[in-house]
Order: structure tokens, then C-alpha cells, then sequence
């Protein structure tokens, strides 16, 4: 007998997998522009080069069955690369988590193509000087972002991992990872295979782990101000725009000659429950800002108007 809690997470499964359906249906362009984390700072975005690249076309596009094997482990669509600094039997248990991990999500979300993960298990507190009892568990972010347009005609931030699914035959070129993870080994951590079950001051390495592959995976909102405190979308340079010198707006120790907010690719459906309207509408609102102004590139009238939105990271944790 199914549970209220079973059917739920079928619910939400379905709910899942229509939306990245319909996310695929109604793609209409690719803006060559990519963005790919600060190694330092996941929460940064720094533009990349991301040539078109033309493959054979596809003629019908078909996702795999969950229930279909594949050349790793059953039902697993995630290649994964770990990177652990610690014991080989604590190693093996965080090398058994994230291939759990990946057959669990290949279970709910119907995918064409592998994913390529990235991950490392290591000390924080000897990589980053970061060392207290309340640390950072861990993160995991898109290894590369890339602009696309939607069918309202917005540019979005979509997570190389998602276009990959949508077998185009041209698209800009593909980082050789999907998704870079990082997990923080001085965290007491709880394994499936310990012996002793969890206890109040551990935390269970795989539900961490599954949450921070969700936003690996691009779910996400650029409207998440949990961490930074601002409440706009990510600023970064339109591409559209040439650089232009005489400009002395900088941001990134770059100056290009005009800015645009970005949203991630489901912040399309993000509404505001007070009044439903639509995230994006905001959005398009600020970028007025770039359009309408005639001195909207420059740095001293953008900080009047928007004081404490200069720099805007985008959240992934």
C-alpha cells in the first residue's frame, strides 16, 4: 500500500519532469554567451568563451526510461569524478553516497544524456581557513551557465547539465563538466553503512548531498537573497553590447558598456503571492534602467539608483 508521502513524491516526481518538459518545448534561441562559477566564490559568475558547436541533427528526441540500464551502474545517469582527501574507508563511504545520489535522481528526472559531476571531499578549514563548528557543509553549482532565449523573449541562465537534454545541433561549447560539488570533510557526518544510527550533532551526507546536487542541477532562483541580502537578479554584461573603454563602469575588474539582470531558467514561473505577479516582470522593469537612461553606464548615476544592488551574485546554496 502506497503512503500519503509516497504519493506526494510521485506528485512532485510528474510535477518535475512536465516542467522540464515543457521548458524544452518552448526554447526558442541560444545566445552565445556562457558563465561559469568562481572557483573561489560559487556565488560569482565570470563570463567564458563558449563557441557554437554543430552536431548531427537529432530526429526525434526521446528521453531514457528510468528503468533502463546504462553503461555505469543501473540506472544511474551521472559520471562521476570524486576527489577525497580522507581515509579510504570514509572515502568509500562518500564514493557510495554520491553514486546512491545519482541513482536516485536518475530514478525521477527522465534524462537523454550523462551528467558529468565533479565533486571533492576535503578539509574546508585547510582549504579555505574555515573552521568553525557552524562551517559551510558543502555546495554544488552548474559548471557552466548559458544564456538561452525563452518563449516570452527574456534571456535565462540554464544549467549546461539541462541543455545538454535537449540534443540541439548547434549550441555554444560544453564545459567538460556538468556540475562541480564540494563537501566539507570536517563536518561529522552520518553514512548508511555506520553502525551506530544518526545522532543530534551528525548530519546524513546523502540528504545533504541530494540537496546540493538539486542546485547543481540549476535549481535555483537568482532572486535568492538568503546569503547576500540583495534582492535583485544577477548583473552581469549583455553580451548584445560591444565593450566600449570610455566606460567607467567596472564590475569583476572589467568594464564593459552596459549591464542586464539575469534570472535561472525556472525563475520564469517565480510570482510574487501577494499579488501574482510575475518575478520576470520585475525584472525587465530594472532593465529599463540600461535602456532608458542615457547615462546608464556609468557607475556613479547606477549606484544612485540602485545602492546597494551594484554587485549581485547569484545564489546556489
Amino acid at each position: 500500500m502506497r503512503t500519503k508521502s509516497t504519493k506526494y513524491a510521485e506528485f512532485n516526481n510528474k510535477i518535475i519532469n512536465h516542467l522540464i518538459l515543457f521548458l524544452l518545448l518552448f526554447i526558442s534561441n541560444i545566445a552565445a554567451q556562457c558563465f561559469a562559477p568562481n572557483p573561489q566564490n560559487p556565488r560569482e559568475l565570470i563570463p567564458v568563451a563558449c563557441n557554437l558547436v554543430k552536431n548531427e541533427p537529432q530526429e526525434n528526441l526521446k528521453f531514457k526510461d528510468s528503468t533502463s540500464n546504462n553503461s555505469s551502474s543501473s540506472n544511474n545517469m551521472f559520471d562521476i569524478t570524486l576527489n577525497c582527501t580522507v581515509s579510504t574507508d570514509l572515502c568509500s563511504k562518500v564514493q557510495k553516497a554520491f553514486d546512491t545520489a545519482g541513482s536516485i535522481i536518475s530514478s525521477y528526472l527522465l534524462l537523454n544524456t550523462r551528467i558529468v559531476l565533479s565533486a571533492s571531499f576535503e578539509s574546508f578549514c585547510d582549504l579555505y581557513s574555515s573552521c568553525s563548528e557552524n562551517g559551510i557543509l558543502g555546495f554544488a553549482s552548474p559548471a557552466r551557465w548559458i544564456l538561452m532565449e525563452d518563449d516570452d523573449n527574456i534571456q535565462r541562465l540554464y544549467p549546461q547539465s539541462l541543455v545538454k537534454q535537449f540534443e540541439l545541433s548547434t549550441h555554444p561549447e560544453y564545459s567538460k563538466n556538468d556540475i562541480i560539488a564540494s563537501f566539507n570533510s570536517d563536518v561529522s557526518y552520518w553514512f548508511a553503512e555506520d553502525s551506530t544510527p544518526i545522532n543530534e550533532t551528525q548530519f546524513d551526507f546523502l540528504y545533504v548531498m541530494l540537496h546540493e546536487l538539486h542546485h547543481g542541477l540549476g535549481f535555483s532562483s537568482a532572486w535568492d537573497e538568503y546569503f547576500t541580502g540583495y534582492v535583485t537578479p544577477l548583473l552581469a554584461n549583455d553580451p548584445i553590447k560591444e565593450i566600449d573603454a570610455e566606460d567607467d563602469l567596472v564590475y569583476n575588474n572589467t568594464s564593459y558598456s552596459s549591464f542586464k539582470f539575469y534570472e535561472c531558467a525556472f525563475d520564469k514561473y517565480v510570482i510574487l503571492m501577494e499579488n501574482g505577479q510575475k518575478a520576470s516582470e520585475i525584472t525587465e522593469k530594472l532593465n529599463t534602467y540600461f535602456t532608458e537612461n542615457n547615462n546608464a553606464n556609468k557607475k556613479k548615476n547606477f549606484e544612485i539608483s540602485f545602492p546597494t544592488c551594484l554587485c549581485c551574485p547569484i545564489i546556489l546554496a
